[in-house]
């Protein structure tokens, strides 16, 4: 396997990108809470990035059956989920490991993720009214909206079988909530 250049690195938290378009959103995203949303005009759910709107269209209201793994026949949205899914799961591969804890990932800059994260606590955001820190903008606009203005910026969310694993979705929800410092109805 080898190992994309990447010459475009955020001053804030390092992460290191392909394509100067990506630093640009990732910056816009993570660190200025700028987001665009592409909403589906067929339920309530929203995207950040157009592509996954439209596996969502193809995938959930249109019925698709769109990257098919050949050994279980789970549905992927992306080829390249379903490239990670046989690779983690099929073939056991695990291409990183955290040098700290020995957690696996698929990816080198899952690892650095990870890291940040988990090991070096990195949250630079911290909220005005309790002190409360976040990873970035977006984050602590919705721990505002949803704790000290009662807003819930998310609406329920009931598992659908066609979205895979019903545990992905309670690992993401308790994520955010874990996160934000909020509630999800």
């Amino acid at each position: 396997m080898h190992e994309k250049i990447k010459p475009h690195k955020c001053e804030s938290c390092s992460q290191e990108f392909t394509k100067s378009y990506a630093l640009k959103k990732h910056i816009e995203r993570d660190h200025e809470g700028k987001v665009t949303t592409y909403d589906c005009k067929l339920c309530e759910c929203k995207y950040t990035v157009k592509a996954n709107l439209e596996g969502h269209v193809a995938f959930v209201h249109e019925g698709k059956k769109m990257n098919v793994c050949p050994t279980c026949g789970t549905n992927f949205v992306s080829r390249k989920g379903l490239e990670r899914h046989i690779a983690t799961i099929h073939e056991k591969k695990e291409t990183s490991s955290c040098p700290i804890c020995s957690a696996t990932f698929t990816c080198k800059a899952s690892v650095k993720n990870h890291i940040a994260k988990v090991h070096d606590k990195k949250r630079p955001h911290l909220c005005n009214l309790c002190g409360k820190d976040f990873q970035n903008t977006y984050s602590l606009k919705n721990h505002i909206l949803g704790v000290h203005e009662g807003k819930k910026p998310y609406k329920k969310y009931t598992w659908n079988p066609e979205w895979g694993r019903k545990s992905q979705l309670k690992r993401k929800l308790k994520k955010l909530q874990a996160e934000q410092g909020i509630s999800i109805e």
